[in-house]
């Protein structure tokens, strides 16, 4: 996480936040599994090798890590697809992660792939492209493994004294001591983009991407900005 501050933060806050950095590497724990598969077949392949399944890679911050170690094999002469922890479920009509989150509005989609998710098209795959599609998931191609715990992790940067402005719908209002909760609040969901922390309400509220349009002063605030998909 980067964060910017005005005056000079609590050493309480800097030693947290050096620990959280120690941790990336158990949070965001995924495998290539580097022979081809179908979708089924890979997912049960991850299970073999102790993850919960296929990785679900639905925050920015996830996401960015998936593309990294996914592009030499996405890449190059014989590179391949990637299946990913995500699938349609009928009752809902709906394509959810495998860790029941829904997608977020910013999700880096192929083109017009967004709401194709069916029975016929029900599993998700990172293309060699690096965007996300559904697909039938018996075409065989590389998957990606992962666990489907909770992430408390974001980057992103503080605006002081700043808030969102023509805001059409917030993901949640929680109570917080700091803004620095706040912003580890906003690392919970995958789909926040924006934490603002009002000091003098000690509130948190968070909005996804496109619910507000720029940002304001405002003294009582700071905003933590998340960093979105690239």
């Amino acid at each position: 996480m980067v964060m910017e501050y005005t005056t000079k933060p609590h050493w309480a806050t800097i030693v947290f936040l050096m620990l959280l950095m120690r941790c990336q590497a158990v949070l965001f724990d995924f495998h290539v599994i580097e022979s081809r598969q179908s979708f089924l077949d890979g997912e049960q392949l991850c299970k073999d090798q102790g993850y919960d399944g296929l990785g679900v890679i639905s925050s920015p911050e996830m996401y960015e890590l998936a593309l990294r170690l996914t592009e030499p094999h996405r890449t190059g002469v014989d590179g391949s697809a990637v299946y990913v922890g995500m699938r349609y479920h009928a009752n809902r009509e709906a394509g959810l992660w495998d860790d029941g989150t829904v997608p977020a509005s910013d999700t880096p989609w192929k083109s017009g792939n967004a709401d194709a998710a069916s029975t016929i098209d029900p599993y998700g795959m990172m293309a060699m492209s690096g965007e996300l599609k559904w697909t039938s998931g018996s075409s065989l191609k590389l998957a990606i493994c992962g666990n489907h715990g909770q992430r408390f992790e974001a980057h992103g940067t503080t605006l002081s004294g700043q808030q969102a402005a023509n805001v059409t719908w917030s993901l949640a209002w929680v109570s917080v001591s700091t803004s620095l909760e706040c912003a580890l609040y906003c690392g919970q969901d995958s789909r926040c983009r924006v934490a603002e922390f009002n000091s003098e309400k000690k509130s948190c509220r968070t909005l996804a991407a496109g619910a507000y349009s720029s940002f304001v002063q405002s003294s009582t605030t700071q905003t933590f900005v998340r960093t979105g998909f690239q």
